[in-house]
């Protein structure tokens, strides 16, 4: 039965599918409402003590109704049990796809642990197997509700993340080494695949027991308890530097080539492996890099760990005739002859903003200056790229 339902006689599902409503996402609901009505009915049913009625599904027509002024919204009146009215939710979203799959792992839990169902019967509900729901559900011991509590911004992150990035992630066992993975993840638009590339690159270092703590920093400061991040600061300048001038020699000696060194970038759309990722930056460096003028912008430095760190960037690549954008994740670690790159991922990227804040200090005109004039002069070394960072950088 379709009756015109006063809103204030509405409250929300307790058992509702969806946890996570965007501003924008409702905004978007309003407008459309506003300009051509309420195009399909919510679904209501009577609270239990009969006095108001509570939402089945449709909760952003209620909220935009709301934010368009409106006192009535069409409903379908039904009745329904707690485990039907929960149900319906969780169809009518799916079939919207309007789920994350956070979200169904909260649900599917509810439905477990509330109802009492089990996960065979749970996948036969809603059509998927047992081992999915099993998946879905293990999403939520990647962090427990009190970190998330903790941490709301983490927590809007999991509604982002598939089950698949997280099934990954929790092969990792602390909990501050997965939520640095949940970021990179989500800010390098990571797939899974390249997701395990990078575990694999720092297994050795999620590993190690004798590391008791793991650490977040961002490029502010000199230190970080004994790890240097104006070291790692100025190896990513001179990987850039170096092959802006093709000096290959001096350039091999930042990547750990031979050690484990993998490469995804976004011209070449693949993930590179030893030789072949060796062989790429070599011809990037000779035909490419040289032709262009670059400036670093954005970077972050997240250390993982005493031996280990995550660097993020924004590149951008410009000549007479053409000009792009790059940006990327670098992973280094530190071995008895300084910190080596062992992992790197690029993707293309178009910004307008020119207010990027945190610009690297390789793209000052200053630097710049002092290393052509020390290639000019036949004077360009190892020593002499670490003598002008460190004068300019101090």
């Amino acid at each position: 039965m379709i009756a015109d339902v006063p809103l204030s006689d509405i409250k929300a599902n307790r058992f509702n599918s969806r946890s996570n409503y965007s501003k924008g996402c409702i905004d978007r609901m309003a407008l459309s409402m506003s300009l051509h009505g309420q195009m399909s009915p919510v679904k209501v049913r009577l609270s239990k003590t009969g006095e108001k009625y509570e939402l089945v599904f449709g909760h952003r027509r209620v909220f935009a109704a709301k934010q368009l002024g409106w006192e009535k919204i069409k409903a379908d009146l039904a009745e329904l049990s707690d485990e039907q009215s929960i149900l319906q939710s969780i169809v009518e979203n799916i079939d919207r796809d309007d789920l994350s799959d956070f979200e169904k792992a909260l649900i599917f839990e509810k439905l477990h642990l509330e109802f009492g169902k089990n996960y065979q019967e749970i996948g036969e509900m809603i059509g998927l197997s047992k081992q999915s729901i099993s998946n879905y559900i293990g999403m939520l011991r990647l962090f427990d509700s009190a970190y998330l509590a903790d941490n709301p911004e983490l927590q809007q992150m999991m509604y982002q993340l598939s089950e698949r990035h997280a099934r990954t992630i929790m092969r990792v066992p602390d909990h501050k080494d997965r939520e640095n993975l949940v970021r990179m993840t989500l800010n390098e638009d990571l797939s899974v695949r390249h997701l395990n590339s990078v575990l694999l690159r720092l297994r050795s270092w999620f590993n190690d027991e004798d590391l008791n703590e793991r650490y977040s920093y961002e490029a502010i400061g000199n230190e970080f308890n004994g790890t240097s991040v104006k070291e790692i600061t100025r190896l990513i300048n001179e990987k850039f530097l170096l092959s802006e001038i093709g000096d290959l020699a001096n350039s091999d000696r930042i990547y750990l080539f031979g050690g484990g060194y993998t490469l995804f970038s976004s011209m070449k759309k693949d993930l590179l492996e030893n030789k072949d990722a060796e062989s790429y930056k070599h011809n990037w460096s000779l035909r490419v890099a040289r032709a262009f003028k670059w400036k670093i912008e954005k970077l972050r430095i997240t250390v993982l760990s005493p031996t280990s760190a995550m660097a993020t960037a924004i590149v951008r690549y410009s000549n007479k005739s053409a000009h792009f954008g790059i940006r990327g994740t670098v992973i280094v670690v530190l071995k008895q002859d300084g910190w080596k790159i062992v992992h790197e991922h690029w993707s293309k990227f178009e910004s307008s903003d020119s207010k990027l804040e945190n610009e690297l200090i390789l793209g000052d005109k200053k630097f710049r200056r002092q290393i052509r004039h020390s290639t000019e002069k036949g004077r360009l070394t190892q020593r002499s790229v670490f003598r002008i960072s460190n004068s300019v950088t101090a």
